[in-house]
């Protein structure tokens, strides 16, 4: 889904710059604007294509539509055969222009920087940047304040067995503002249920990772096979594996 709305954004300033082209003989800045869109044509939109595209892209178009406004605005006064003396019109305009110019310029700079996750990846990955697989998380225990009852149901939960007989995986998510407590919690439940399961594995993903690209989810799967004598690549494979691994077993999985 993110990858559809960023090539539509990608297409929409496209189709409004040609239209606008069209329109306007002598659309302010148009070479920026030509320019940028020589940079968007190089890059192709995939699921692995970062999702930090939509905000130059969402600025880029209102840049754009402003023009277009600028340029309604000259050929209004042309028509009504008003002289073009410096005046406090022009003083706006030249002001607009300038910020424009260097917002467009800096539109460019995070196109040209922002690169493609799947480009990235396998290099990321292999230097253990963004996946990092443990036993158990480091003992460092934070005090907790305010959590004792999100506490208290998190490890009733683990130590419940489903109400499905039918379902032998229990997912809890721990949401909240980054900086609220969320992995000084999950350490501390994972401290007091560890005992009470087979297999434990404590992930930490970087927020750099791409859990949409098949590759960063195969990766994963591979780092909990670390030490394993187990060579399929494809996440098929890996998962089979994996399944077959914990079946029948009691297990506990932090990502």
């Amino acid at each position: 889904m993110a990858a559809d709305h960023l090539q539509f954004l990608k297409n929409k300033f496209r189709d409004d710059l040609e239209e606008a082209v069209e329109e306007f003989e002598e659309l302010p800045l148009r070479l920026h604007f030509e320019k940028i869109l020589e940079v968007l044509k190089e890059k192709t939109i995939s699921p692995s294509t970062p999702i930090v595209l939509k905000d130059p892209l969402y600025r880029l178009r209102f840049a754009l539509a402003e023009c277009v406004m600028l340029a309604e605005k000259e050929r209004e006064r042309e028509a009504q055969n008003k002289k073009s003396r410096y005046n406090a019109y022009t003083a706006r305009k030249l002001w607009f222009l300038r910020k424009t110019r260097k917002r467009l310029v800096r539109i460019e700079a995070k196109l040209r920087e922002t690169r493609d996750n799947a480009a990235t990846t396998e290099s990321s990955l292999s230097g253990l940047s963004l996946i990092r697989v443990y036993k158990t998380p480091f003992r460092y225990r934070p005090k907790i304040y305010g959590f004792d009852d999100q506490l208290l149901k998190i490890e009733a939960l683990l130590k419940t067995p489903p109400d499905d007989a039918n379902t032998s995986i229990k997912a809890i998510g721990i949401v909240g503002m980054g900086g609220v407590g969320k992995t000084a919690l999950a350490k501390e439940v994972f401290r007091r249920v560890e005992s009470q399961f087979d297999f434990k594995i404590w992930v930490s993903l970087s927020e750099k990772l791409n859990l949409e690209n098949v590759d960063s989810r195969a990766e994963i799967i591979r780092k909990i096979w670390a030490g394993s004598q187990f060579g399929a690549t494809y996440q098929y494979d890996l998962l089979r594996a994996l399944h077959q691994k914990l079946l029948n077993r009691r297990y506990l999985i932090v990502l």
